[in-house]
């Protein structure tokens, strides 16, 4: 029996490419390259919004199949009150959107060196439940000079594997065109 999952509903090709664009736009605004305003001139206003003692968080739903979060940190200076902290597009149970992990080497994004690049999250899952054809790939966005952080990004993908018994690196898979979640942070330097 195999651990693999199946997708069932494929975005259309319009919904994907609109993802790929939210997640350039989401690119630039964790980079640095744009503002709030910059932001919701592109996204619009949330659709919901939540705050605590020191996130802010926007939440926007496209075509109801996917969660655009955008989560920014409360600062003390003027006039900016927030700072940018993580972006991330997770897609609705079943949906897949058809963006090749390949997409992002065009769009700026740097591989992690191996063996870093791509895990197997079923290995870390002590209950064992993570199918081992979710295959994650990882990321540095470069950033510019000057600046106190650095980008990390996720890129979660339902892959399809050469061999279900390994081996457990970048060369077992087959093909990886189905984002299921992405994720991108600034880290903060001291």
């Amino acid at each position: 029996m195999s651990d693999n999952i199946n997708i069932s509903t494929k975005m259309n090709e319009n919904e994907s490419e609109k993802i790929f664009s939210a997640i350039k736009i989401g690119l630039k605004w964790i980079r640095g390259d744009m503002n709030l305003d910059q932001l919701k001139g592109e996204f619009g206003e949330p659709e919901y919004e939540s705050k605590n003692s020191t996130t802010l968080d926007y939440f926007y739903f496209p075509f109801k199949k996917a969660v655009i979060d955008l989560t920014f940190y409360e600062t003390d200076a003027d006039p900016v009150k927030f700072i940018p902290k993580s972006f991330s597009i997770k897609l609705a149970d079943g949906y897949f959107s058809n963006i090749s992990f390949e997409k992002f080497d065009d769009i700026g994004l740097i591989r992690i060196r191996d063996p870093d690049f791509v895990h197997f999250p079923h290995f870390l899952d002590s209950s064992g439940s993570t199918p081992l054809n979710i295959v994650n790939f990882s990321y540095q966005l470069a950033v510019p000079d000057g600046v106190r952080y650095d980008v990390l990004v996720g890129a979660e993908y339902f892959g399809e594997l050469k061999n279900e018994t390994g081996p457990w690196d970048f060369y077992n898979i087959k093909k990886a065109e189905n984002l299921i979640e992405f994720n991108a942070f600034r880290r903060y330097r001291e």
